[in-house]
This record gives structure tokens, sequence and C-alpha cells, in this order.
């Protein structure tokens, strides 16, 4: 709509300054459903007044998520780790919050919502590399699984001590993994799933939808959050990161998924 009082924008005494955006800027916002032709030309010239969204006052549906996702990395950082609490009554805007206790949950949803939970047949090749001294030979299992509990360093999904099997589909993705240096030997092991699983697919989602897809109105904002989070937490580590702290977020919700995602026909 342009320019407007909304209902639910407060009056002047709120002193509020909602985001407004042209309809360029709209169009960018919704990815460019109209295309970058003489119809999009014709709409910005139609309407050019600025924008402002319904519920500016109180953030969207794709604007909760956000917020709650990076309100729950600031916890398990610097707050809380292992104890998530949820807020004594009164203390949170039923609208616009999602709690730290609440947003495996809602990420769990989304998840399902968005179809990134997918069979994982049995007998799938895995691809798994191991560094090592260039005169050792790996060749046993215990070699080139995962390492020992008690021992693993902590990485992106496995907090330390608590072993996750690193795998990929491809052996170039395999050695990448590995962050090895010139001069360092690896071993590539092929593996072999022996059951049907269930895996969350962040690599392959689905584009996000148009405006004008025949979709029901909830996905395209969870669609957008899924996007941006898978972008997200496969980011690199940067040098001045420090992993003992930076890949807590990425531990915990991967160990959530571990236990608490259960595939559709579980009870």
């Amino acid at each position: 709509m342009p320019a407007s009082i909304s209902d639910d924008i407060p009056g002047p005494e709120w002193e509020l300054d909602p985001t407004s955006l042209s309809s360029t800027e709209l169009l960018s916002e919704f990815d460019d459903p109209l295309g970058e032709g003489e119809l999009a030309e014709t709409f910005c010239r139609a309407f050019d007044d600025d924008w402002i969204l319904v519920g500016a006052m109180f953030g969207t549906h794709e604007d909760h998520l956000r917020w709650g996702w990076e309100g729950f990395v600031e916890t398990v950082k610097s707050s809380n780790r292992f104890v998530f609490l949820h807020p004594a009554a009164g203390r949170t805007h039923e609208i616009t919050e999602i709690n730290t206790a609440d947003m495996l949950d809602r990420l769990a949803q989304v998840i399902k919502n968005c179809g990134a939970l997918i069979l994982f047949p049995k007998g799938q090749p895995i691809l798994r590399g191991r560094k090592h001294h260039p005169d050792a030979v790996l060749k046993s299992k215990d070699d080139l699984g995962a390492p020992p509990a008690g021992i693993t360093p902590g990485q992106r999904m496995n907090p330390p001590g608590i072993p996750f099997f690193y795998g990929a589909h491809d052996e170039r993705t395999a050695l990448a993994e590995l962050r090895g240096l010139d001069g360092e030997v690896a071993t590539v092991a092929s593996w072999r799933t022996v059951r049907d699983s269930y895996i969350v697919d962040l690599a392959g989602l689905v584009p996000v939808p148009s405006i004008f897809d025949h979709q029901p109105h909830a996905s395209r904002p969870e669609m957008r959050f899924l996007h941006r989070f898978a972008v997200e937490i496969s980011k690199p580590m940067r040098a001045h990161d420090n992993p003992d702290v930076d890949f807590v977020p990425t531990q915990v919700v991967a160990e959530f998924i571990r236990h608490c995602i259960h595939p559709p026909d579980s009870n």
C-alpha cells in the first residue's frame, strides 16, 4: 500500500518512523517478480509514493524468525549455553519475540514446512578424508572413521569430545573439508550407508517462490529465512573468530536436529 496511516501504526505520540520503500526497492525486496523491463518501469511510474509494510510496527514473519535466530546465537555464545529458560510472564512481546527456549522448535517447524527434511536411502556412497603423516598407511575403519569420543576436537557441528562423522558426496569436497596445506597428505575412504535415514538438506533448497506463485503465504518468508540461515551457518571461519565460541550455535542446532527432529512416519 502507498505510504499512509495504517491501523497497526500508533498515533504521533509514539514518534514512530517506520521504514518505507520506493517502488523500485519494493520490487527488489520481492526478488523482482515483474522482471527488469517495461512492466517493472510502468509499475514504478504508476506508484511513485513510498510503501510501508503492513505490520511495520511489529515486523514480518521472516523478521521474527531472523530476530529469534540472532537472539539465540547471542544467548548461546555469551549468556546461557546448556539451559534455556522460558521468560517469566509479561517479559516478552507475544507478537514479535521468539525467545531462545522456543527458537529450535520454530526452526524445526520451518525445516519441515520448507521440505528440507528428506529421505536419505540406504546404499548411498559417502566419502571421508583423513590427514596423516606421509609415512602412515590408513586402512581400518578406526583409522578412517570418526575420531574416538573424548579426544575429538570441536568443529562446526560437533562439540569437543563428541565425534561426528563428516562425509561428502565427492572426493574434492571431502578433501576441501580438511583445509589442508601444501605438502600435507590425506587418505579418502569410501563408505556406504546401511539403512534408510533422514537428513536436513540445506544445500538443495528449492528457490524462494515468487509472490505470484500459487504457494501458501507462509512458505515465502520461511523459505527466505531458511536460505539466509543456510548461508549464515556455512560461512568460513575468519582469522579472528574463536571456534570454541563461534561454533556453539551450529553445534547446538546439529545436536537438536540429530535427537529432536523426527521423520514424518515416526511416532
